[in-house]
């Protein structure tokens, strides 16, 4: 049985496609003193509600959460009604002051939302109940040593010959189609950093070195393209893999190449914008000879910023990832027209939106017509059966 915070959770989910005329009413029963937090008062409160859905039409749904805030969702049929149902919610709990702010910092007990201006708050909080919100990165001052160059040869050696295949992960990107459940159209693999610090290096900070670390991540390619030619994953799915534009030209590639074989067109190689804008002649020189073999290229790492500066026509791209960050969340309408003026001049690329940890990044990605979407959110989403 779904847990009652994911299914509350779904159904704003599925509310906010369409969420005119819905309104909330959260009852912030985590905060009632204790002698009003019984099973008796919040029996009294949902029956209340209950007595309510006979006499509107669609009938709502209540939610006692396990918090135990409990929240009555329903479309308003008429202006009375949401007098009607406030009315009768402080009537079943009584005079009530709380014991700390509510969920949205205030002091009421209960708030009415109205969701097409502010389902946004109560998607926020019903995602946190669900359990759904990212961990917080780890602060930089945390970290006990910064790489150095002596430190960053032993490591190098070390990845001569280890079996990275425990450091391996992937994350799946997902396809989405209105009224279908999500489905992976392929599998991103990547060396977990922090896995690899854990492993060689405890302690030790490996990127907080820019110029460092990307001479680290070349000798990382090559653990990659060794640990999948064991596995050969693609002989499943598709899958794509970050590699830099200068691995291409290795040894390693070539004998990744040769395991592959005939099954290139289910490997997506992943190239950075920085290398490529960095490299545009050796990446166009090498997609072309890599293209006619059957491999696939994804541009990664595209932002909302200089995504609409850039001509991605002529690449040969068959992907392109665009970030969730910041910038996209607080992107401007004229910045989304010039997004989807960009994406729109693009018809043989697949786009994704990646880094998808906000419900906001869905959104965005319906209205710029991506889909397919990556992120943790996403994954747990699936995970836990709620709709996409």
């Amino acid at each position: 049985m779904l847990d009652p915070n994911d299914r509350f959770f779904g159904r704003l989910r599925q509310i906010a496609h369409d969420p005119s005329g819905f309104r909330a009413v959260h009852v912030h029963a985590a905060q009632f003193p204790t002698p009003l937090k019984t099973r008796e008062t919040l029996t009294r409160i949902i029956g209340a509600f209950n007595e309510i859905n006979h006499k509107i039409h669609p009938p709502g749904e209540v939610f006692l959460l396990r918090c135990f805030d409990i929240v009555f969702l329903f479309r308003e049929p008429g202006k009375a009604v949401s007098d009607m149902v406030l009315r009768t919610a402080e009537s079943a709990m009584g005079a009530c002051a709380l014991t700390g702010p509510n969920a949205y910092g205030g002091t009421n007990p209960i708030t009415l939302l109205n969701m097409e201006s502010e389902g946004g708050r109560l998607l926020t909080f019903g995602e946190a109940q669900a359990g759904l919100k990212p961990a917080a990165a780890t602060p930089q001052s945390a970290i006990a040593q910064h790489v150095d160059a002596a430190l960053l040869a032993r490591l190098e050696n070390a990845l001569q010959e280890a079996d990275l295949s425990s450091l391996l992960f992937n994350q799946p990107v997902f396809r989405l189609e209105r009224g279908k459940p999500p489905a992976v159209a392929f599998f991103e693999f990547y060396i977990s950093i922090q896995t690899l610090e854990k492993t060689f290096c405890p302690g030790v900070n490996v990127t907080a070195r820019k110029g460092l670390f990307n001479e680290l991540t070349e000798k990382l390619d090559y653990a990659v393209l060794r640990s999948l030619a064991k596995t050969q994953p693609w002989r499943k799915r598709p899958i794509s893999l970050n590699i830099n534009l200068s691995g291409l030209s290795t040894p390693e590639f070539e004998a990744f190449d040769a395991v592959v074989g005939d099954l290139r067109n289910r490997v997506i190689l992943e190239i950075n914008k920085a290398d490529l804008i960095g490299n545009m002649g050796e990446y166009k020189r090498l997609a072309k000879g890599l293209g006619e073999r059957g491999y696939v290229f994804c541009l990664d790492a595209l932002d909302a910023v200089t995504l609409p500066h850039l001509d991605l026509n002529g690449l040969g791209l068959g992907y392109a990832k665009l970030y969730w960050d910041d910038t996209a969340a607080h992107a401007s309408e004229a910045t989304k027209k010039a997004l989807a003026d960009r994406i729109g001049s693009t018809p043989k690329v697949r786009w994704v939106m990646a880094h998808c940890d906000d419900t906001a990044a869905f959104n965005l990605a319906g209205a710029l017509g991506i889909a397919l979407v990556q992120g943790k959110l996403v994954d747990q989403m699936v995970k836990k059966g709620i709709p996409v």
